[in-house]
């Protein structure tokens, strides 16, 4: 990260792995694994700047329906410009993989929960 505040990095690695989230400041770095499902989630207000980089290693089986509901809350609706609602409904008929959290970034800058 190059500027700004805080970002909640995030990626899931293969089925049934762990969820693996860091939190940056500028001056630090993570790197995420290609293929992965991942995100980007700007905890701060203001702007921030990033440089994202991807290694070569195999991310093994990944099914994204299954996972793309354990990011935490707002990533899927902006992903996929879908409201909340839609999403809740839609990760209703998915229920094995649970979903990570994260409302307080939301709630702090005004932004729908």
């Amino acid at each position: 990260m190059i500027g700004g505040t805080s970002l909640l990095v995030g990626f899931i690695q293969e089925n049934r792995a762990q969820v693996v989230l860091n939190e940056i400041q500028v001056g630090y770095a993570t790197l995420i694994l290609r293929g992965a499902i991942h995100f980007v989630q700007h905890l701060g207000c203001t702007p921030s700047v990033q440089i994202n980089a991807y290694n070569n290693a195999d991310p093994g089986l990944l099914t994204l329906g299954l996972n793309m509901f354990r990011c935490p809350d707002g990533v899927p609706s902006t992903t996929f410009g879908q409201t909340e609602d839609f999403i809740m409904n839609s990760k209703r008929t998915i229920s094995a993989y649970p979903l990570d959290v994260n409302e307080a970034s939301r709630t702090k800058c005004g932004l729908p929960i």
